[in-house]
């Protein structure tokens, strides 16, 4: 029986898992980006000073709204709880994913014991996060709960069993880890320069304003702009993610290598068991860092 090793079937409650967090971090993102769009706007205009008090007072009651909007957002950020919502989902997502691989690369012995066990894991993941099937129903959970392509992958030969984990899982798993440490690396010093370049072009602009004393005052708009970019960078939380990234990325590469030449289903279990410990462990610090923010 042979296998694709391209990309693996898994089951479609983790799928829509997955796009529930992905949905998730998309609102809260986007409802942080125009809170704090609004807080610069608002701080602009009320550097702005009219000739006219019919202006001027235009000018107020807008900055008014501007902020009861920004209010508004404040209060479907903290009802909305999206935030929590992605955490949770992700981490639901990935804990079924190694379940998945748990099962894929258990003994196949020609019954259904290993396949129990998995459904077994599957309930109890479902009875610890119960309050996330709500969330899954808003996209499609329909579907085998054990694919195709999970149990042909469970019944391989042994060599190409841990081929396939080696390469679908562990490498796929590593690479992707390496991809993001280097993004996030990468947005941390162009995040740092942006906010010392706001802060320079407020520097500038204060002193500019202390020397003419212009109509038109913008030094707390600027300031605003760089409190938004500081407040984004702590959302992101760019260092921390660049550094567990290329932790677990070099946890996975050294299991990897450690696990070579393996002769036996008990070899193949504890290296599964260190591999997964390793990514659950990146998913609890990502989690136990975002519930702080």
């Amino acid at each position: 029986m042979t296998v694709h090793h391209s990309v693996p079937d898994y089951p479609a409650l983790r799928n829509s898992a997955n796009e529930a967090s992905i949905a998730a971090q998309r609102i809260f993102l986007c409802w942080n980006r125009v809170q704090l769009a609004l807080l610069a706007i608002a701080a602009f205009l009320a550097g702005i000073t009219f000739r006219s008090v019919d202006n001027q007072r235009a000018a107020s009651w807008t900055i008014c709204g501007l902020m009861l909007l920004t209010l508004a957002v404040s209060s479907i950020l903290r009802i909305g709880r999206f935030d929590d919502r992605w955490f949770h989902c992700r981490a639901y997502a990935e804990n079924f994913k190694s379940t998945v691989w748990r099962f894929v690369m258990s003994q196949y012995d020609g019954t259904k014991g290993a396949e129990t066990k998995y459904l077994r894991e599957v309930k109890e993941l479902n009875e610890r996060l119960p309050d996330l099937q709500r969330e899954f129903a808003k996209y499609t959970v329909s579907g085998q709960l054990v694919t195709e392509w999970m149990r042909s992958s469970h019944t391989l030969p042994f060599d190409q069993k841990i081929a396939l984990y080696r390469e679908l899982r562990i490498k796929d798993q590593a690479d992707w880890y390496s991809k993001k440490a280097k993004f996030n690396c990468r947005m941390e010093q162009n995040w740092f320069w942006a906010i010392v370049a706001s802060e320079f072009v407020g520097l500038v602009i204060a002193a500019i304003q202390a020397w003419l004393l212009l109509g038109f005052n913008p030094v707390s708009g600027v300031a605003t702009v760089g409190a938004a970019l500081i407040a984004w960078f702590q959302i992101k939380r760019f260092s921390d993610l660049g550094t567990s990234y290329a932790i677990a990325a070099t946890d996975l590469q050294r299991i990897s290598e450690t696990h070579r030449g393996i002769t036996s289903q008990h070899e193949i279990d504890f290296m599964v068991q260190e591999a997964e410990t390793a990514i659950s462990r990146e998913h609890s610090m990502w989690l136990a860092r975002r519930v702080i923010v």
